[in-house]
């Protein structure tokens, strides 16, 4: 029985001491990683630190064994990532492979490097990033100018929607255009100036934008001097571009996009599409604008007019200005004989219903300009879209207003 005991308790202790031995092994396999150059941890280390290290009732047979399984194992830098086990010179051979792969790689999935680059640039400063790495900056070649029309949009989007109407393409060049203010825009303008003769109104604007105060310069079209109205960056909801339905019917009256001050210059389409790199003088021209055409124009028919939808009707007050277009619901509409005309009964609900300005009668459909009953002059009549809708009512008055 003492044998047997004895027998058993040197068994346990040989597993344990096993175990141990065990754990040591794998921690001198490690691979240690720092910035010196390739080194190996031999056998004979371990042979010298086990032999050191021999306790009584250890058995020096498990050790031998333990030494002849140990190998060198490969240190390499972290600079030298998936060189392990290899020569210094095999590794930088595969460092070269891997990059060409990568290239290759990033050749074949240019829409992948596309949806990322558009997550990663959110500024122009972001492309000292990206551009970088030679790769990317290749394969990314073809994508700038819709990572710039991205930013573009962003920053800018009623002035973005002007430039997609006339089909640009020099994005980058339009972009830093726009920054530098030398570009001015026909837009409108909710709300002008905050007034209240003003509301539930769009009126037209030159619009340019200032990076010093980062605000948008708009210099209302009158037939007399007004100031321009400075609007915060905060506030770019006030603007707009001509509404899709409405540009249609105007389109010939001549919508033009954008250009700089210089009131005598013609609009030319091509500096719409001009590469920035196209031009060896300066930065590509950039577009004039004609402001005798679009704002002036009576919008012609009855299309999509229906008695109980919301409306915009074309409305001014001198006769030499241009018009604006006010926020009503047509209340009734009455045919003319021919179909080509109408009277129509414009209700303007931000007004109380016991004012003046609540409901007005108008002749709509023919293109020219006729005396409005609340005084001034009066254009066309357009349905506008549940969007428009919802945009104008952002502006509706919390109390309505009675004058």
């Amino acid at each position: 029985m003492g044998a047997c005991e004895s027998s058993d308790l040197s068994a346990s202790c040989r597993e344990e001491e096993l175990s141990r031995e065990d754990a040591e092994v794998l921690h001198d396999t490690e691979i240690m990683l720092n910035d010196s150059s390739l080194k190996t941890k031999t056998s004979s280390c371990s042979t010298a630190s086990t032999a050191s290290t021999l306790r009584e009732g250890e058995c020096p047979e498990r050790h031998r064994e333990i030494q002849r399984q140990l190998r060198p194992v490969a240190v390499v830098s972290l600079n030298q990532t998936l060189k392990v086990y290899r020569p210094k010179s095999e590794a930088s051979l595969l460092a070269g492979t891997l990059a060409s792969k990568f290239s290759h790689i990033v050749a074949g999935c240019q829409p992948i490097l596309y949806e990322i680059s558009n997550f990663l640039i959110e500024k122009p400063e972001d492309f000292r990033l990206v551009m970088l790495n030679k790769v990317f900056a290749t394969q990314l070649q073809p994508f700038l100018e819709l990572l710039w029309r991205g930013l573009y949009e962003q920053r800018w989007p009623s002035f973005f929607d002007c430039l997609e109407h006339h089909q640009a393409k020099a994005w980058c060049a339009l972009y830093w255009e726009t920054l530098r203010g030398q570009c001015d825009f026909p837009l409108e303008i909710f709300e002008r100036e905050k007034k209240l003769g003003f509301s539930m109104s769009a009126m037209p604007a030159r619009v340019s934008f200032d990076q010093h105060l980062d605000v948008y310069v708009a210099s209302y079209i009158s037939a007399s001097e007004v100031r321009p109205e400075l609007i915060p960056v905060d506030h770019a909801h006030r603007l707009r571009f001509c509404p899709p339905s409405a540009r249609m019917r105007l389109r010939s009256a001549g919508l033009a996009a954008l250009g700089h001050r210089s009131p005598t210059s013609t609009w030319s389409s091509r500096s719409l599409s001009s590469s920035p790199t196209a031009t060896q003088q300066g930065s590509p021209q950039v577009p004039r604008i004609r402001w005798d055409c679009y704002p002036y124009q009576v919008l012609e028919g009855l299309r999509g007019l229906e008695v109980g939808q919301p409306v915009e009707l074309q409305w001014k007050m001198q006769l030499a200005s241009p018009f604006g277009w006010w926020h009503g619901h047509l209340e009734d509409l009455r045919v003319d004989p021919g179909g080509k005309s109408a009277w129509a009964c414009v209700i303007f609900k931000h007004f109380s219903p016991w004012s003046r300005w609540y409901r007005l009668r108008v002749h709509v459909g023919q293109k020219m300009v006729k005396r409005c009953e609340f005084g001034g002059f009066t254009g066309g009549l357009r349905p506008i879209s549940p969007e428009e809708e919802r945009q104008w009512m952002h502006f509706f008055p919390q109390k309505l207003l009675n004058v």
